[in-house]
């Protein structure tokens, strides 16, 4: 099993794809799939400080803000044990810069310091 550190977002309308294309793919090669609400259930059946956050938003019916979102993000990069398929996230722009950046900070980004690559 791989260590890299590596991503692939997918990006599309619900209904694209994503998911059923994403976890195959991620399973044929060794990576690790994550959507965007299976992070959420992670981080609150785990009880990470960034889980409970998202539980109080979750329980009361409200969507979880970007803050939190990011929060748990960065604990999944940070926690990589292989490459990662990232499926929901990011949504927006806003989003995307974030992510870009916590990539760099864990050592993801690429030789011009940023997270996107195209091959």
């Amino acid at each position: 099993m791989s260590s890299r550190k590596e991503i692939i977002v997918l990006l599309g309308p619900p209904g694209a794809g994503k998911g059923t294309h994403g976890q195959r793919w991620a399973e044929e090669n060794g990576w690790r799939y994550a959507a965007t609400g299976d992070l959420l259930r992670e981080a609150v059946q785990k009880q990470t400080p960034v889980g409970i956050q998202a539980k109080a938003y979750m329980d009361k019916g409200l969507l979880v803000p970007d803050e939190v979102m990011h929060g748990i993000v960065e604990e999944v990069l940070s926690n990589l044990d292989r490459p990662l398929v990232l499926d929901g996230y990011p949504r927006t722009l806003a989003q995307a810069q974030v992510l870009d950046e916590m990539a760099q900070k864990v050592g993801m980004a690429g030789e011009d310091g940023s997270l996107a690559k195209l091959e």
